[in-house]
């Protein structure tokens, strides 16, 4: 695994987790404790949303293991601090030499342990900016992107460029050039009349996180790439014509029983 990155932005999306969890080590993993947590705990829960990270688990790195609580357990971000060979052996050394005592509880045979892990989390955040993110469909009503190859980000008609204009009829690749017939609906021009670009920057307008079967996580995010108050404008008149319909409806709907009371026939059961 690569090293995960030291000392973000403050502004960052991504941060750095310390956090310790009290967890089950199966009997035939006694000899070999730590791949084995990795493989069986912390590996499982990449690009998933992790409620006591409060974000997505992008990597991890540095497990240990303790027989008791960490005392500076905590899900603020943390920075690690260099340190020199010298200081490292000696620590190894200490280690080493301090035995890790597993709790046993009644007849269940996987003895319990504390085990701590660095981990990059993901955190978006409301107004901020996402760089580089991948156009991968285009449609009439909205746009989709993926950020890092493993995000999907959805832009709705509204929160478009004004100055954008959709092309119907052969959809365009994003590797370059047009599809052949019947291979896609259309796509979407800029000012110029050109295809959009391949990658965007995105503006994150809202999303949402959770848990949900078999505690993996899921990442929901609304983008938008124009300026918030030209959203805002855009989403007003949406409401206005959902608002419109809405009375039309009910119109219609009042009409047809009065004229039905009137001296129509109505059906009775």
């Amino acid at each position: 695994m690569a090293p995960i990155p030291q000392d973000p932005r403050p502004d960052s999306l991504f941060h750095l987790v310390k956090l310790s969890q009290w967890i089950s080590l199966p009997p035939a993993s006694l000899s070999n404790p730590l791949p084995a947590i990795g493989a069986s705990f912390f590996s499982p829960l990449l690009l998933t949303y992790y409620p006591p990270a409060r974000g997505i688990i992008l990597a991890w790195q540095d497990i240990e293991l303790s027989d008791s609580p960490p005392s500076t357990t905590s899900t603020s971000t943390r920075t690690r601090k260099p340190t020199t060979p010298s200081s490292e052996s000696d620590d190894e050394d200490t280690t080493a030499g301090a035995p890790l005592l597993l709790k046993v509880v009644d007849e269940y045979s996987a003895p319990f342990l504390w085990a701590t892990a660095t981990f990059l989390v993901f955190r978006p955040r409301k107004d901020a900016f996402l760089e580089n993110a991948r156009v991968t469909s285009q449609a009439n009503t909205h746009i989709t992107l993926s950020y890092l190859n493993a995000f999907s980000i959805s832009v709705v008609r509204s929160q478009l460029p004004r100055d954008w204009n959709w092309s119907g009829g052969a959809g365009y690749s994003m590797t370059g050039g047009s599809n052949r017939e019947g291979e896609g609906d259309g796509y979407w021009m800029d000012a110029d009349g050109m295809p959009i670009p391949e990658t965007l920057k995105v503006r994150v307008r809202d999303w949402d996180a959770g848990v949900q079967g078999k505690g993996r996580g899921f990442l929901r995010i609304e983008g938008s790439l124009v300026e918030e108050q030209e959203g805002v404008g855009e989403g007003e008149r949406e409401g206005e014509r959902r608002e419109k319909g809405k009375t039309k409806a009910k119109s219609a709907l009042k009409r047809n029983q009065n004229g039905a009371t009137q001296g129509e026939a109505m059906e009775v059961e």
